[in-house]
């Protein structure tokens, strides 16, 4: 006690050692344990049928960001082909609008030449 009261940074710091020296001593010893995490044989098939169903999530995923990125391939190509219809209406109008534009024109010139 005489000695935290005279010297409490150096007994901080022995206390500091002695904790880190603990913790590299666990982690050493659970880098060397070779042996493979067991499983008790009443959970196995628990976990091989977690492990199937994960598996077979994950196909699902997969098929279903296909199915998307299909679909948006699609959804691209049908607005690019809507745009295009657009454009086309468009002119069509614009050209009728001509058209019938010029028909009155003649209908009237044809009418002040009776």
């Amino acid at each position: 006690m005489a000695a935290l009261r005279e010297q409490p940074r150096l007994v901080a710091a022995k206390l500091l050692v002695l904790v880190v020296v603990a913790l590299a001593g666990g982690a050493l010893a659970m880098a060397l344990d070779d042996d493979p995490p067991t499983v008790p044989p009443e959970t196995a098939p628990a976990l091989e049928r977690a492990q199937r169903s994960a598996q077979g999530s994950a196909r699902r995923l997969r098929a279903t960001q296909a199915e998307n990125r299909q679909a948006s391939a699609r959804s691209r190509r049908a607005a690019t082909r809507l745009r295009r219809l657009e454009r086309r209406l468009r002119a069509a109008l614009a050209r009728e609008r001509r058209l019938k534009l010029a028909l009155r024109r003649s209908r009237r010139a044809l009418a002040q030449q009776n």
